[in-house]
């Protein structure tokens, strides 16, 4: 090797070297969680409702949002969990009931979504003169520990989603994409994008993500019928029937560039570029 091959040969190395030097910790692969869900019951986020001029009655509890005709002794058990009667609509309920308002589990960072908590609404025919759920908040709260390697990673959320509700009319004329008549529509205030959370431990960028099946951007007739603008974001559900929202969490990670390192790449190129100029 010449002398010149030499001098370009040792800036291109140093610059390998300046760049690949900083390392980053090992990668956490196994996560403990735990958490809850709870309607909000007061203040701000509270449920609303509309007047039901033709009586009815309504009841909110931490797990349960319920309306529609009167008397809570006939649709709800000493536990506070719903009773799903069979009725005609004068005599019916609708509701939605958190199943567990606590979860734990495991999961693996870049593995399959594990289940948190589940929603179930009781879609039931029920008269338009009753009290007729409008909006409602969910409060998250959602704890992540390093499980392996052993490490002190952690991640702690809370925060409330609001939920806007449209029980539609039953008739046979629906808004396209409703698989009955009609189906009930529920909408996330906010963005998408709040159901994603990211934050960095040694290194690594780690995404936190809400999913459940059935959540994503609604058509625009059904958007429409919420009364809300084109890619409005929720999920549908049939009626006189009861479908449960089965939320789940995953992690997904990646590697974040070493601090540094687009700066020490720029001086191992300046090495070679003085190395080339002592050849001239």
């Amino acid at each position: 090797m010449n002398m010149k091959s030499l001098h370009v040969a040792v800036a291109a190395g140093a610059a390998l070297g300046l760049v690949t030097a900083p390392a980053s910790a090992e990668l956490i692969t196994d996560w403990d969680f735990n958490g809850s869900l709870e309607w909000v019951t007061d203040g701000g986020g509270a449920p609303t409702f509309t007047s039901g001029d033709g009586g009815g009655g309504t009841s909110v509890s931490s797990s349960l949002l319920s309306w529609g005709a009167a008397d809570d002794d006939n649709f709800i058990d000493d536990d506070g969990n719903f009773i799903n009667v069979d009725a005609n609509a004068s005599n019916s309920r609708s509701a939605l009931e958190i199943g567990d308002t606590s979860f734990s589990g495991s999961l693996q960072t870049n593995g399959a979504a594990q289940d948190t908590a589940e929603v179930t609404h009781f879609n039931n025919a029920i008269l338009s003169s009753y009290p007729l759920l409008q909006s409602a908040s969910l409060l998250s709260s959602l704890t992540l520990t390093q499980a392996a390697p052993p490490g002190d990673g952690s991640f702690d959320d809370d925060r409330t989603f609001p939920i806007f509700f449209t029980e539609t009319l039953n008739q046979d004329s629906c808004f396209e994409g409703s698989a009955s008549n009609c189906d009930d529509i529920f909408l996330l205030g906010g963005d998408p994008s709040d159901l994603q959370e990211s934050f960095e431990v040694d290194g690594w960028l780690y995404t936190v993500s809400i999913v459940a099946a059935g959540l994503g951007t609604l058509n625009d007739e059904a958007c429409d019928e919420a009364g809300a603008g084109p890619g409005c974001f929720g999920f549908m559900t049939e009626e006189d029937q009861a479908t449960t929202a089965q939320f789940q969490l995953q992690v997904s990670a990646t590697q974040v560039p070493a601090p540094g390192a687009l700066g020490l790449l720029g001086v191992g190129l300046l090495g070679m570029g003085l190395a080339a100029a002592r050849r001239r």
